[in-house]
């Protein structure tokens, strides 16, 4: 039975969108890799996000109601209270949410490989298995880095290589796939 080809092109606003994806997460990985103290800077940024809200929804409900002692004014409170802990106490534990993230994705990823192997899914068996071997690398490398504590401060670096990574497979697909060369 002769073998079917298929000819992948991307459009142009996709072939854009895929490069701007792209060019967004090599920056971002190359600040992770680069960022010695990333949990301070994502605890300022969430910390001023949160004391602007809360302010604009305190304003809001005095403006509305002529008094802030509403619901909407106990939950402009909540997000004040939140933006100063965010200042003083470091409130998001940004490693932790680094290693968390590449644990789940590395597990979604493995399962996704791992079913994209049923005969009845019918995808193709390269990339589903390059796709299941890249979660289970992915799963063991967090979970080395969510019980290895020595090995845990290296979790910005680890999601900073992952992103760039990601990022040239971005261009390397929209220029080889766009090329208009035949993919088995």
């Amino acid at each position: 039975m002769p073998e079917k080809k298929y000819t992948v092109t991307f459009q142009a606003n996709q072939k854009t969108m895929l490069l701007v994806q792209g060019v967004v997460l090599l920056v971002i990985g190359i600040l992770l890799c680069c960022s010695v103290s990333l949990g301070q800077i994502v605890n300022v940024v969430l910390g001023i996000a949160l004391l602007l809200g809360g302010v604009v929804n305190l304003v809001a409900c005095f403006m509305e109601h002529k008094s802030v002692i509403r619901t909407e004014g106990v939950f402009a409170s909540a997000l004040i209270a939140m933006g100063i802990l965010c200042f003083v106490g470091n409130l998001f534990p940004v490693d932790s949410l680094i290693m968390m993230f590449i644990i789940v994705i590395g597990a979604i990823a493995l399962v996704d490989g791992v079913l994209g192997l049923l005969p009845a899914v019918r995808r193709k068996r390269v990339p589903t298995l390059v796709e299941a071997g890249v979660g289970a690398v992915l799963f063991a490398l967090g979970m080395c880095l969510w019980f290895i504590p020595e090995f845990a401060r290296f979790a910005s670096l680890v999601l900073g290589i992952g992103f760039i990574l990601l990022a040239i497979m971005l261009f390397v697909s929209v220029y080889i796939l766009n090329s208009g060369k035949r993919v088995k």
